[in-house]
């Protein structure tokens, strides 16, 4: 065989190298959202300390610092703000508590299609005087500030205090 004919990479070769490569893509993922984890734990001093909780066991739920200078950001793009601490703002389209006493405001579109959710966990309706009425948020434009996590696809900040809740127009 002249050397253009002949195969210099065995196929078992060719098909590791393959596997390899669509390995990295999700590793990325897994790596960035590592680092957003990261970060966010300069706003978290213990978890149990506060009473605060996460969606499930291996996400935690961050302190609210207060910060004058966070950036405003549309509830739509609160997908490209994931792991950063900021104040999104955006109109309540759709209101929902569930059997538990967990409140969810959804932006922009109704759920399943919202850009952006607001979580308030029952354990912090303590913080809001025993009880939150989310149908004053509903048709409303709201500002909520907090740490932006992912959870099943989707930007959503836990509230645990009314501070970061506000009415904006």
């Amino acid at each position: 065989m002249d050397e253009y004919t002949e195969d210099k990479y065995p196929t078992k070769i060719k098909i590791i190298v393959v596997i390899l490569f669509t390995m990295l893509i999700p590793l990325k993922r897994i790596y960035d959202q590592y680092r957003s984890f990261q970060r966010g734990l300069k706003y978290h001093q213990s978890n149990e300390q506060y009473g605060f909780h996460a969606r499930d066991k291996s996400q935690m739920d961050f302190e609210f610092q207060q910060d004058d200078e966070l950036k405003i950001i549309k509830a739509c793009y609160a997908y490209n703000y994931i792991g950063n601490n900021v104040i999104v703002e955006g109109k309540v389209v759709g209101t929902y508590r569930s059997a538990k006493g967990h409140v969810f405001l959804n932006f922009e579109q109704p759920y399943p299609n919202q850009c952006f959710t607001v979580v308030i966990f029952s354990s912090a309706m303590k913080n809001f005087g025993g009880y939150f009425n989310e149908k004053q948020y509903l048709n409303r434009v709201v500002q909520v500030s907090g740490f932006i996590k992912q959870y099943k696809g989707k930007p959503e900040i836990i509230v645990n205090f009314p501070e970061q809740l506000k009415i904006a127009k």
